[in-house]
């Protein structure tokens, strides 16, 4: 691509995808105050829980082909096909060790519910990965519009499914499945229809070799991070009730609506303009130093704001039945101002081609991670789990911008 036309489709990228993840968090939070007056904290804990599992069990179809069709420079039919039919046998297997793996599951969270809950939400498994070569398509080519547009009408569609079987047939938690189940559903058909993109009959292990030597060390690395992100649900549905992971659950869900939007503003536009970048490394310094500057200038006062306002916030949007969540929320804020500028380097590793690196400067960061938690849990409790957190992400960001550094000159 010429300059001109990169700066024009980043532009239009960047507004499509503002509209996108914005709008569609806006949908999630106002679907997401009904939901907090109709169910309890102990069907948001249950749904926290089961979210960790189908997460990880979707990094397997979304974590490293994704990536690797946007990366490569010259994907061809046989590519697509290749990932289309291994994403599915992928969804296949994941979904099967769900199935059989849920009265385990639900026997160490001592709750009953979980093992329905968890196969039933599983289907989300196939329908995601019959949307990852339509999806890798409409971001290679860098088709935002249509993305934004089919995202936000499945959002809506899938929330007012989900608030009419808990509003009016009183279906407690199930009304968060059906949500999930719709959404995914909607996405699923809508890619079918609008991308016009159907797989051959062809499936190379030449392709697949090529496609997972990039690949492989992405979907390491979504992997760990996924643990990594989840680990906090998971200690806390262990340790302390449904309840407390309930009231963590909706801080987390509160402040993820900026985070998470601006992150993937951020990375689905970024990723895809760094890789045609990549041999132009004054561009792409000039690239970075543009997106981080813009995103720290939107999170950081957003993120303070909330740390002021957050018990009035809460009460607002909530009730006063979820005043517990604020110090979770004001301690989430004070770790999420940083997420979206270690995603941005994220994509500079990956655009350059360096998946083992960032896997392994990830697989160090987490470790470190871990460990905080751990010793933050066991002596502090719920408080002390999360401040691990945050000294770990601040400390992710100086490696990060050390090793920038020394990839393109661009350091701390």
């Amino acid at each position: 691509m010429e300059t001109n036309e990169i700066k024009q489709k980043a532009i239009s990228g960047v507004f499509w995808q503002a509209i996108q993840r914005f709008g569609s968090r806006i949908i999630l939070f106002v679907a997401n105050m009904f939901f907090a007056r109709l169910l309890s904290p102990d069907d948001f804990g249950v749904m926290g829980i089961i979210w960790v599992f189908i997460s990880f069990s979707d990094i397997f179809i979304n974590g490293g082909f994704l990536s690797a069709l946007i990366q490569k420079k010259d994907v061809n039919e046989t590519d697509y096909s290749t990932a289309f039919y291994w994403n599915l046998l992928i969804s296949i297997l994941c979904y099967a060790v769900l199935y059989l793996s849920a009265p385990f599951i639900s026997g160490f969270y001592n709750n009953s519910i979980l093992q329905d809950i968890l196969r039933v939400q599983g289907i989300v498994l196939f329908l995601n990965a019959l949307s990852v070569v339509q999806s890798s398509r409409m971001q290679k080519h860098l088709r935002f519009k249509k993305l934004a547009i089919i995202d936000l009408i499945a959002s809506v569609l899938g929330c007012s499914l989900g608030i009419i079987a808990a509003a009016f047939f009183n279906f407690g938690v199930w009304s968060l499945v059906i949500k999930m189940i719709s959404y995914s559903a909607i996405i699923c058909i809508a890619f079918w229809i609008t991308e016009k993109w159907y797989p051959n009959k062809a499936f190379s292990w030449s392709s697949f070799k090529e496609l997972f030597s990039f690949g492989s060390f992405m979907l390491l690395s979504s992997l760990t991070n996924v643990l990594y992100i989840n680990f906090q649900p998971l200690i806390i549905g262990k340790l302390f009730s449904s309840k407390d992971l309930g009231f963590y659950t909706q801080a987390r869900k509160l402040e993820e609506i900026p985070v998470v939007a601006l992150t993937n503003i951020v990375s689905t536009v970024s990723f895809p303009i760094f890789s045609n970048l990549q041999d132009d490394k004054i561009r792409l310094v000039n690239c970075l130093k543009k997106n981080i500057k813009t995103i720290t200038f939107l999170s950081f006062p957003l993120m303070v704001f909330f740390i002021v306002f957050a018990k009035h916030i809460i009460i607002v949007l909530f009730s006063e039945t979820w005043i517990e969540s604020v110090s979770y929320f004001q301690l989430l804020c004070l770790s999420g101002m940083l997420i979206p500028v270690n995603v941005a380097n994220k994509d500079l590793y990956a655009s350059l081609g360096k998946s083992k690196l960032y896997f392994n400067s990830q697989l160090t960061y987490k470790i470190f991670g871990v460990i905080l938690m751990l010793i933050g849990v066991f002596n502090y409790g719920i408080f002390g789990l999360i401040f691990g957190k945050i000294i770990a992400d601040y400390s992710l960001f100086i490696m990060n911008a050390i090793i920038s550094g020394r990839l393109i000159g661009y350091g701390l």
